[in-house]
């Protein structure tokens, strides 16, 4: 029965002979740590940006900016102050703003609490985010992956010594013994490193590769 550390092992030995490192590399090796890093980092760069996607996408916190200044305004008015101290803890008063002398504990500590109170509320008011812009284009769907793979891409030419290349291939019809899908498949040790590597990171991601390779390259191509 494999395990999930044996297909682990397994996919290590390929990732070393995509870039020319002897199969069997063992784990705890410089070349074996290297390249178990790689894999945590490309994964570790694809989380992270899907989590702050996420988070962006899920918080409502913007929708405050607009009532919470108000609020804030209203627990200052001295019109409000009686009640306010009444909600926090002081005794109900005898008379307009009037406690007996027993009371006056109790009144002081509610009045900390509202000054504490207003302090905080003018602390989250300051922090709110803006109000998020419509985007004039569909979001990227592919900036975690592009993380990931820039990654990849920068391990593989380090270890391997060579420029990546992201040269594709169509996978075979029925006819010509594939599974019919043709889709695009690695031609390159580099896009063979990336496309094993991704397998495990996220499998779901794999189609999204030519797209992404291809624009990495074209920028660096450009730099260079």
């Amino acid at each position: 029965m494999t395990t999930v550390a044996s297909r682990f092992e397994q996919l290590l030995d390929r990732l070393a002979r995509h870039v020319g490192k002897p199969a069997a590399i063992a784990p705890l090796t410089p070349e074996g740590l290297q390249l178990r890093r790689i894999i945590y980092d490309a994964g570790r760069a694809y989380a992270g940006v899907q989590r702050a996607e996420h988070a962006a996408l899920a918080s409502t916190l913007h929708e405050l900016a607009d009532p919470l200044p108000r609020v804030v305004v209203s627990l200052r008015d001295e019109a409000n102050r009686e009640q306010l101290l009444v909600m926090l803890g002081a005794p109900a008063p005898v008379g307009p703003m009037t406690w007996p002398e027993r009371d006056r504990p109790a009144v002081e500590r509610a009045d900390a609490r509202r000054r504490s109170l207003l302090r905080e509320l003018e602390t989250v008011a300051g922090a709110l985010p803006p109000t998020p812009t419509v985007p004039r284009h569909r979001p990227s769907r592919t900036k975690g992956l592009r993380a990931a793979v820039e990654v990849l891409v920068d391990g593989f030419e380090h270890m391997s010594g060579e420029r990546f290349s992201q040269l594709w291939h169509r996978g075979d019809a029925y006819r010509d013994g594939g599974d019919g899908r043709r889709e695009k498949l690695p031609a390159t040790r580099g896009t063979q490193f990336v496309r094993d590597a991704m397998q495990l990171i996220d499998p779901q991601r794999l189609g999204d590769l030519p797209g992404v390779t291809r624009a990495i390259v074209e920028v660096r191509g450009a730099r260079r």
